[in-house]
C-alpha cells in the first residue's frame, strides 16, 4: 500500500470527501466538511442546510489532490463566509483547513471540523490514552487533545489539529462519538467557553437567559453544560445549558488538521 497512491473521491456539489483510496482498498467517508452554530441555527456542509440557516453563496473547485470551497452562511444572530482548502501531500497525509469570517456582528456557539467513519471499518479508537471500541451510546467522548487515532485492519487514521486561530473566549476540543447504529463522529471543535450569551434547549426550544433568568445562575448552567451531549442516550429527551460569543465583524477563526495513514507503506 503505497502513499502516492493515495486518492480523495469528492462531491463536487458540497466539496465533502465521500471515499478514501489505497490502492484497491475503498473506505466509504460518512460525514466530511465543517459546521457552524449557534443553538438558534446550525449548518451542515455536507448536508448544505441546517435548522433555520440558509447558504446564500457557495463556490466549490473540486482539483486532482483536492478541492478549495467558499460559503457564505446565514443563521440566526449571525452571518459567515467559510473558505476550505484541502489537499493530498506526500506521505500520505491531507491537510484541511477551514477558515471562518463574521461578515457582521454575529453570535456563534462552536466551529467544527469534521469526519464520519464507518463503525465496521474501525477495530478500535485511541483517544485522551484510552481505547474506545463502538457500542452506539451516542455519547460526546469529549477532552482538551488535538489528536485521535482510528485503528482500521490495514492502517491507522491519525487525525491532528496542527494551527488554531480563535479568541481566548473559545476552546479547542476533539470529541469522539458512537452515533448508533454504525458510525463514527469525530469532531475538531471551537467551543464558546467564556460566553456572552448563555442558552438553554429543551428538545428543539431555545431560550436565553432574559427568558429563562434561571440560566444566570452559575451552578444550575454549570450542571446543564452539554448535558445531553455527555450523557448520550442515558437522557430521554434533549436538555443542556450551552453558549455563545460574539465575534465582531471580520473576526475571524481557524481550525487546520492534518489527516495521516500510519502504516501505510511509502
Amino acid at each position: 500500500m503505497r502513499c502516492e497512491n493515495l486518492r480523495l473521491v469528492f462531491n463536487p456539489t458540497n466539496g465533502c470527501v465521500t471515499k478514501l483510496l489505497v490502492d484497491d482498498l475503498h473506505m466509504n467517508i460518512l460525514g466530511w466538511g465543517f459546521e457552524l452554530g449557534n443553538w438558534y441555527s446550525c449548518f451542515y456542509q455536507e448536508k448544505l442546510a441546517g435548522v433555520s440557516s440558509a447558504v446564500a453563496f457557495k463556490k466549490v473547485n473540486v482539483q486532482k489532490n483536492g478541492v478549495e470551497a467558499e460559503f457564505y452562511i446565514k443563521l440566526k444572530k449571525g452571518k459567515f463566509k467559510v473558505n476550505i482548502k484541502e489537499k493530498i501531500l506526500k506521505k500520505c497525509t491531507i491537510v484541511r483547513e477551514y477558515t471562518l469570517e463574521a461578515l457582521e456582528k454575529s453570535y456563534i456557539g462552536d466551529f467544527v471540523v469534521r469526519s464520519v467513519f464507518l463503525a465496521e471499518d474501525i477495530k478500535e479508537i485511541n483517544f485522551a490514552k484510552q481505547n474506545f471500541i463502538h457500542y452506539g451510546n451516542n455519547i460526546y467522548y469529549t477532552q482538551n487533545v488535538r489528536t485521535i487515532i482510528l485503528k482500521t485492519e490495514f492502517f491507522d487514521i491519525e487525525s491532528s489539529v496542527i494551527e488554531v486561530l480563535a479568541p481566548a473566549r473559545m476552546e479547542l476540543v476533539t470529541y469522539l462519538r458512537d452515533e448508533p447504529p454504525n458510525k463514527w463522529v469525530i469532531h475538531h471543535r471551537l467551543l464558546a467557553k467564556e460566553c456572552e450569551e448563555h442558552v438553554l434547549r429543551i428538545y428543539k426550544i431555545v431560550v436565553d437567559e432574559k427568558i429563562f433568568p434561571l440560566l444566570r445562575i452559575r451552578k444550575l448552567r454549570d450542571f446543564l453544560w452539554l448535558l445531553s451531549e455527555r450523557k448520550g442516550k442515558k437522557l430521554p429527551f434533549t436538555i443542556q445549558s450551552s453558549g455563545n460569543i460574539l465575534l465582531q465583524e471580520h473576526e475571524e477563526l481557524k481550525i487546520k488538521t492534518i489527516l495521516k495513514l500510519r502504516g501505510a507503506k511509502n
